[in-house]
């Protein structure tokens, strides 16, 4: 429902905004009354309204801490072990 409110004072505004004049205006209106009229749309406006008025699905449960305490834990990593002299490095670039 919330997003046919938005698609509603989107179309309003530009309607009201719009600076090419009546023409523009009455060429919106006749769009806007082939489009009510389309049974097409009238389905497809039923089907979201249906959507957004049924109820949320039922949350996903927490995770409890027995599921947390027999988790796999990380590795810690190894630190890089560095060989050669400071001299060795410098002359590696």
């Amino acid at each position: 429902m919330r997003l046919l409110t938005v698609a509603a004072g989107v179309a309003v505004g530009y309607v009201l905004g719009t600076r090419a004049g009546r023409e523009k205006y009455d060429q919106i209106v006749a769009s806007t009354g082939r489009l009510r009229a389309n049974p097409t749309a009238g389905q497809a406006v039923q089907t979201v309204q249906e959507l957004f008025s049924s109820p949320a699905p039922a949350p996903v449960p927490a995770v409890t801490e027995t599921a947390a305490a027999t988790a796999p834990k990380p590795r810690k990593r190894a630190a890089a072990k560095v060989t050669g002299t400071p001299a060795d490095l410098d002359n590696t670039v």
